[in-house]
């Protein structure tokens, strides 16, 4: 169960509840989910919830359904700890207000933090610096954030290795790329030569 809801089997919402992996179902980041009916009557298109019929509204086909965890303002929910779903220490309440009518309240990572705020240390910090071209220097993750510093003397951000290199390593692989390429362009140019005198 998921409040009212029924999450009936091979669908669950814990490891082992369902047929399988791909049928576990976890909270929804952005509050919308995509729902689709097989019914055609219009009459059973709607998701009500019995206590709260404003919490989940849907109509027709495939639809984008936006729901709250109750009909509830932040400032209410905060005040009984218990009750209280947004568990995870990085997590935030988020007022849901679809169509200009507020209806409820769901939780969120903050920024910086990613996982489930529903459950205690369900929000895990992002380690920003592993995110390609982050810095152009030294990353350095912290807590909910990253900051970057210069490279050190003798050395430049190389691109291709996404790291600080020293600029003598850095000479060093120019100068061989270049005494390659001259030497293969030289053996290409004396061989078009060698042909071009067995021709004459």
């Amino acid at each position: 169960w998921c409040g009212e809801i029924n999450v009936p089997f091979p669908f669950g919402l814990e490891a082992g509840c369902s047929a399988r992996m791909s049928f576990q179902l976890n909270y929804i980041s952005e509050g919308l989910v995509n729902v689709k009916y097989s019914l055609y009557d219009e009459d059973h298109l709607s998701v009500r919830v019995p206590k709260d019929p404003g919490l989940y509204v849907a109509s027709g086909g495939v639809v984008l359904q936006q729901w709250a965890v109750a009909n509830l303002t932040c400032h209410e929910a905060q005040e009984n700890r218990t009750g209280y779903a947004c568990v995870s220490m990085n997590s935030i309440c988020l007022g849901v207000n679809p169509q200009q009518e507020y209806v409820g309240y769901r939780c969120k990572c903050l920024a910086g933090f990613d996982g489930n705020p529903y459950i205690a240390d369900g929000c895990k910090d992002v380690d920003e610096c592993k995110t390609p071209g982050a810095c152009n220097g030294i990353c350095h993750n912290t807590e909910g954030s990253h900051y970057c510093t210069q490279c050190p003397s003798n050395t430049v951000y190389d691109t291709t290795i996404k790291m600080c290199a020293s600029t003598k390593k850095q000479n060093l692989v120019l100068g061989i790329a270049i005494g390659i390429s001259a030497g293969f362009g030289i053996l290409l140019l004396m061989s078009i030569v060698i042909l071009l005198i067995h021709r004459w």
